[in-house]
Order: C-alpha cells, then sequence, then structure tokens
C-alpha cells in the first residue's frame, strides 16, 4: 500500500492560516481601541466596550453606532477562521471538491469580515456619543492585528486548496 506523500505548498498553506488564525485571537483578546481625551489616552479591551455599551443601552435602549455589527463581524471572522483552518488541514487528507470548497469559502468569509470587522470599528470609533464627550477614539492594536489575521488565515486557506490540485 502507497501512503500519499504530503504537499509542502499545502503544509506551508496550512501554517500560514493558522498563523493569521492565531493573530485573530490575539487580536481578540488585547487593546481594540485606544480613547483620548486630551493629553491622556486609555485604552480598551472588547469587554470594557461590551460593559460601556451595555450603560449606553440602558439609558438610551439602543446599541452604540457600529457597535453591534462590528462584534458581529468579530467573532464571525473567529469563526470563520477556524472552519477554515480545518477545513484546509482536511483537505491535505480528504480529496474532495467539497472540502477544499468550505477551505476557500471559509477564508473568504474570515477575510471579508475581517475587513468590515475593522470599517465598523472605524464607525464605532466615530460615535456621536464619544465626540459629545470631548473624546477622540481609534482602533487599537488588537483592530489591526485581527485584519491583519483574518487576511492572512483566509488567503492561506485558500492556498492550501490550489495547492491540493
Amino acid at each position: 500500500m502507497a501512503s500519499k506523500k504530503l504537499n509542502t505548498n499545502a503544509i506551508i498553506a496550512i501554517v500560514v492560516a493558522i498563523v493569521g488564525l492565531v493573530l485573530v485571537i490575539v487580536g481578540l483578546s488585547i487593546d481594540w481601541v485606544t480613547v483620548k481625551l486630551g493629553e491622556m489616552s486609555e485604552t480598551g479591551v472588547l469587554k470594557d466596550l461590551a460593559d460601556m455599551n451595555d450603560g449606553y443601552k440602558a439609558m438610551a435602549d439602543k446599541s452604540m453606532d457600529g457597535y453591534d455589527a462590528m462584534v458581529a463581524f468579530i467573532y464571525v471572522t473567529l469563526a470563520a477562521g477556524i472552519i477554515a483552518v480545518i477545513a484546509a488541514a482536511a483537505s491535505v487528507f480528504i480529496n474532495a471538491k467539497i472540502v477544499k470548497g468550505i477551505a476557500v469559502g471559509a477564508g473568504a468569509v474570515t477575510l471579508i469580515c475581517a475587513i468590515l470587522a475593522l470599517v465598523f470599528t472605524f464607525v464605532f470609533c466615530n460615535n456621536e456619543l464619544i465626540k459629545l464627550g470631548g473624546m477622540e477614539m481609534v482602533p487599537a492594536i488588537g483592530a489591526w492585528l485581527l485584519v491583519i489575521g483574518g487576511v492572512i488565515c483566509g488567503a492561506g486557506s485558500a492556498a492550501v486548496a490550489k495547492a491540493n490540485k
């Protein structure tokens, strides 16, 4: 019985996709926004933003502009990234079009949702409530790592399907 030789390009692409997924996870875990008020600045993680949004919901009976979409795209990026990496790894061992299709599709969703998460982070940062308080809010390193990781993960998982032709 002959064993199947692993495709080196596919293995490299899987490693790239995994590195991208790790960057997505790190981005979720570290500072998401920086709030500036005059000379002072403070960073906040997603948990801090959730608490701030909950306080705003209690007063205004709605979420802050861009918050819900931002969070939705953040978590879809994570979920699609996980699916993309699993499908990409599986496509090395399972030579089926459906598995490759899932890797490419989930990779594309990861890439697109990561970019949209950043877009809605900018929408959230330009919230009128923040401006009324005389503050400025900008995306911090976590938001940028999520986008970079999402793009890398998406591209890596799609490259696996191409390498396994």
